[in-house]
């Protein structure tokens, strides 16, 4: 199987239309699969920002203030979504997709920013309704997974419950911090201007 790479861009928000044209031109360039997470892109604009990307994609949109995702294929390798389940709130899209030959569980997220350990629970039965041998799960957790490493300057622990949950969850899903696994002691934290994750099929 060729190479498919997979790209993810926490956006924070993409109304203003020369950020947007910006995004997607750089994923463009850099990815056969581009999860655009935060896009604050709601029901009336999918079909424009859409075309703007020139190929085929997923939504999840919520508002144009807060939350929503997008997942955006281009037409370089052959693909099929064989299931999906969509968030209405605008925190996560699962697909269920071929690609050539094989055959996996995306997942683009947008976490509640609050200590909700239920989201995760919900979150893992759903990706397992698929029983795929593979998951990627891409995006914006909006949990710190290791304060010591991901933070700086954090005076106090943030949603511990929902932090025992993921790592819970990526125990039971066999799920790897790719990131973090390549830089194990990369003091760096994620809260940049964008954000951009890379991961090859």
């Amino acid at each position: 199987m060729a190479s498919i790479v997979v790209g993810s861009v926490n956006c924070r928000g993409l109304a203003n239309k020369v950020k947007r044209l910006d995004i997607v031109s750089i994923c463009k360039k850099r990815y056969d699969i581009a999860v655009l997470v935060d896009t604050h892109c709601c029901l009336e604009n999918e079909n424009k920002w859409l075309q703007e990307w020139g190929y085929t994609g997923k939504f999840s949109s919520y508002s144009n203030r807060s939350r929503g995702e997008a997942v955006l294929f281009k037409n370089s390798f052959e693909f099929k979504i064989n299931n999906e389940i969509i968030d209405n709130n605008g925190n996560f899209i699962i697909l269920d997709i071929t690609v050539q030959d094989y055959r996996l569980t995306l997942v683009a997220l947008y976490g509640p920013n609050e200590d909700c350990p239920e989201f995760f629970h919900s979150l893992e039965s759903k990706i397992c309704l698929f029983e795929n041998s593979s998951v990627i799960v891409v995006g914006d957790w909006n949990v710190v997974q290791n304060y010591s490493l991901d933070t700086l300057n954090y005076q106090t622990e943030n949603n511990p419950r929902a932090q025992v949950k993921i790592h819970e969850m990526m125990n039971n899903l066999d799920l790897l911090d790719i990131w973090r696994i390549q830089n194990p002691s990369v003091k760096r934290y994620s809260c940049r201007a964008l954000t951009l994750v890379v991961a090859h099929l």
